[in-house]
């Protein structure tokens, strides 16, 4: 199964000249290939699933000390099986699972606002080896976080 079969995002007007052809390696990359896409928490581990909304996002991102500002949010309700992405303007889009739980939804906004620094640095990948590099730090950096965060 392709990335898109699965339902991948990056599809939207968004797409900037040139990056068709990274967008296009994605969409027909095997969904193996890009687990790290595709996170989703479970309920039972971080909590009861939380609304739909920016009174959330808020909530969330202030526990836990996230600064938000500056940076425009989008929910989209109708796509599952990923949690958020941070687009080449710097627009976080949230969608279904980043809404799992408490932590899925502070590990996701995390994740996305270390992109929108990496797109403020160094502009937004545009190639498949950019695009790994640019995952594989938010990753890390969203693990070392989430350590340090969910510590007593």
């Amino acid at each position: 199964m392709t990335y898109l079969q699965a339902g991948g995002i990056g599809r939207g007007a968004w797409a900037l000249p040139g990056q068709q052809s990274l967008i296009k390696s994605l969409y027909n990359a095997e969904v193996s290939d890009l687990s790290y896409l595709l996170r989703s928490g479970s309920a039972s581990a971080g909590g009861p699933r939380l609304p739909m909304n920016m009174q959330s996002v808020q909530a969330v991102a202030e526990k836990y000390g996230l600064d938000t500002t500056g940076i425009p949010f989008n929910i989209n309700k109708a796509i599952a099986g990923v949690a958020g992405e941070a687009t080449p303007n710097g627009t976080v889009n949230l969608y279904r699972d980043a809404f799992a739980n408490e932590e899925q939804l502070a590990r996701t906004l995390a994740h996305e606002i270390f992109h929108t620094g990496q797109i403020q640095a160094n502009g937004y990948p545009r190639t498949v080896e950019e695009f790994a590099q640019y995952e594989a730090e938010a990753q890390a950096f969203e693990d070392q976080w989430w350590e340090g965060a969910s510590e007593p």
